[in-house]
Order: structure tokens, then C-alpha cells, then sequence
């Protein structure tokens, strides 16, 4: 499938129906629920990977954000400022440690838990999310275990689950 068709339908829609209760995810736009005043932004250029993660999150309740590239991802996440960012590194446009030095940069960008997702699971990647700012790394595919823990701490806190950048 060709991803770069898929970037560019306009404001299309996904929906997923559960047992109890469904969600529709605008992948360019917030959506908000029970937990709506925590706001989580997913970034990730492969958009069924942004898409799936941003339904697991917001079926959760959380007010869920979905960016396809580092330099989109700054934009998104000056406006909602999110509490929570899950990110890619190697994404177009701008790579996933550029926008993490830029967001980091602002007041409201130090107070976020940013946790890297990404295929690239070594020493130095991890080296090189620590330096940029990221607070922890998941390898892809990451747990949604692993997720919900990040999710369920306190911003910033020290997840003995996922692994810790610092």
C-alpha cells in the first residue's frame, strides 16, 4: 500500500466499534473523552501506526492528537500542548529528535512526558533520544501495556516498564 496516498485524503475519518462503546479518530484534528483535559499527541509517518495507537489511546478516554511528521508534530503540539507524546525518529520533513529539541524549548514543552516509538532499539538511539530531550524509548512494535504505564504515571515519572532515557 502506498502511504503517500493515504497522507494525502483529506480529512478522513476511522472508526472502530467495540463491545461497549465506539470511537472515531479524525487524524487530523483532537478528539476528546473522559479523560479529555489530558491531551496525548502520536506522531508517527506511517499513518496506520499513528491511527491504530491514537484509537488504543482514545478509547481510553484521553483527548488524542495525531501528527505524520516532525515538523507537523511542533505545530500540533504548540496548539494543544499535550501532557503526553509518543513519537517516531525517522519521519520526513523534520525527524522525531529535531521536534523534540524544539518542543522542549517551550515553557510548556518541558512539562511533557515525550516517549520515543520506534523501530531502532539500540545503545545509541537511546543515547541520542536521552540527548534530545525524550523522557523514555519503546521499540516498535511497543506494548500497549507498556503504553498504559507510561500513560498512568505522573508526567515525567520513572517507569520501571518501559525503558527510561535517563
Amino acid at each position: 500500500m502506498n502511504k503517500d496516498c493515504l497522507r494525502n485524503v483529506p480529512k478522513s475519518k476511522f472508526s472502530m466499534l467495540g463491545p461497549t462503546r465506539s470511537f472515531a479518530i479524525d487524524p487530523h484534528h483532537s478528539t476528546s473523552g473522559a479523560r479529555g483535559n489530558t491531551a496525548v499527541l502520536i506522531v508517527d509517518d506511517h499513518v496506520d501506526c499513528a491511527i491504530s495507537l491514537g484509537l488504543l489511546v482514545g478509547l481510553e478516554g484521553y483527548a488524542v492528537s495525531v501528527a505524520h511528521d516532525g515538523f507537523e508534530a511542533v505545530q500540533v503540539a504548540r496548539r494543544v500542548r499535550p501532557t503526553f507524546i509518543f513519537m517516531d525518529i525517522d519521519m520526513p520533513r523534520m525527524n522525531g529528535l529535531d521536534a523534540v529539541r524544539r518542543i522542549r524549548k517551550e515553557s510548556w514543552g518541558q512539562r511533557a512526558t515525550i516517549c520515543a516509538v520506534t523501530g531502532r532499539d539500540d545503545d545509541i538511539t537511546i543515547a541520542q533520544c536521552k540527548a534530545a530531550g525524550f523522557d523514555r524509548h519503546l521499540a516498535k512494535p511497543a506494548a500497549a501495556e507498556d503504553i498504559f504505564t507510561i500513560l498512568n504515571e505522573s508526567p515525567n515519572a520513572c517507569s520501571s516498564r518501559a525503558a527510561s532515557c535517563g
